[in-house]
């Protein structure tokens, strides 16, 4: 799946503290985020190339979006976990092993009840 090239800064103090999985994957991702005690939680279907280092459109938005609603932090969580920027090109959903690694989904339901991982 084709991917953007154009990559962002994160706003100041934005960086995410989180993400799933815990080590950058180019091609997949299931959650990105920054943990506050009130966070803006925004479900998508398929993430493009925000990581850790790198902002895209989407997560910026989803930033500003949360610093003007009063948010301490925002999260993004992709119902499919293929990354590529154009939604037109995403595979038919198929249940898919690799894809749904047990240590991720772990993780994404420990930050969904607010446990420590």
């Amino acid at each position: 799946m084709r991917k953007t090239k154009k990559r962002l800064d994160y706003p100041d103090e934005e960086k995410p503290t989180f993400w799933v999985p815990t080590t950058y994957n180019s091609d997949k991702r299931f959650l990105l985020g920054r943990l506050g005690s009130n966070p803006l939680f925004a479900i998508c279907m398929n993430p493009s190339v925000a990581s850790d280092e790198d902002c895209d459109q989407t997560v910026k938005v989803i930033i500003q979006a949360s610093s003007k609603l009063g948010y301490d932090g925002w999260c993004v969580a992709n119902v499919y976990p293929e990354r590529g920027s154009y939604s037109s090109e995403v595979k038919q959903l198929e249940f898919d092993r690799a894809l749904a690694e047990e240590k991720e989904l772990q993780h994404c339901c420990k930050f969904l009840n607010r446990e420590k991982y």
